[in-house]
């Protein structure tokens, strides 16, 4: 596979990622308003938000690509988890990715990845 068509099938795998997120994130955000659930059950469903969409953007690469699967999930996991911190970085302007959380938000989407890698 050439260079373009692999940096393709990145881009699509994002975007299946962040269509992942924005619409488990809206499935989320409704079913705590209607139920009126505790921030604590948000923040667990945002931590499996985040291994999912990273899985299902690293199985969506991982079915374009035909060797090294797992690699490229992970590749996928990190590309995924340093979006969100430039995001984070630009609209709170803290470096929340070295304390606790963002260390291990980065594992899990990491992990994410290479489950979704493997998966494919």
């Amino acid at each position: 596979m050439t260079i373009p068509k692999k940096i393709i099938s990145f881009l699509w795998a994002i975007l299946a990622a962040y269509a992942t997120t924005a619409i488990v994130l809206f499935l989320l955000a409704f079913i705590m308003f209607k139920f009126d659930l505790d921030e604590s059950v948000a923040q667990f469903a945002v931590t499996f938000v985040y291994i999912l969409s990273a899985a299902v953007g690293a199985l969506v690469l991982g079915k374009q690509m035909k060797k090294n699967k797992y690699i490229y999930g992970a590749c996928m996991g990190l590309i995924y988890v340093a979006i969100i911190f430039a995001i984070s970085l630009i609209t709170v302007g803290n470096g929340s990715i070295l304390s606790s959380n963002g260390i291990s938000t980065l594992m899990l989407c990491l992990c994410g990845g290479l489950l979704g890698g493997m998966i494919s």
